[in-house]
């Protein structure tokens, strides 16, 4: 009895060397960080922008990265309270 309890101990205990073992040989695929593009970058918005009020193209394209950052808050919180169901 203790001798097949022993057995099976440790053909268990071999397997899951075996296992853990070849789980750390994989090889680790890395990942790649990258900025894809997003609706919410206010690039769309400058395009429509430029083809429906040519006018305002230059105001746009002369805006500061703080001005862009802020209004794309803006466009962001109103895309999100519609979102939400609040306006």
């Amino acid at each position: 009895m203790f001798e097949k309890y022993l057995t099976r101990i440790t053909i268990i205990i071999f397997l899951l060397t075996v296992l853990l073992s070849a789980i750390g040989c994989v090889k680790k695929i890395p990942t790649r960080e990258s900025n894809r593009p997003s609706v919410f970058d206010g690039s769309i918005s400058n395009a429509l922008g430029c083809i429906f009020a040519p006018d305002k193209c230059d105001q746009i394209k002369d805006m500061s990265e703080q001005e862009k950052k802020k209004q794309e808050e803006e466009i962001t919180k109103e895309y999100e309270e519609m979102d939400n169901g609040k306006l």
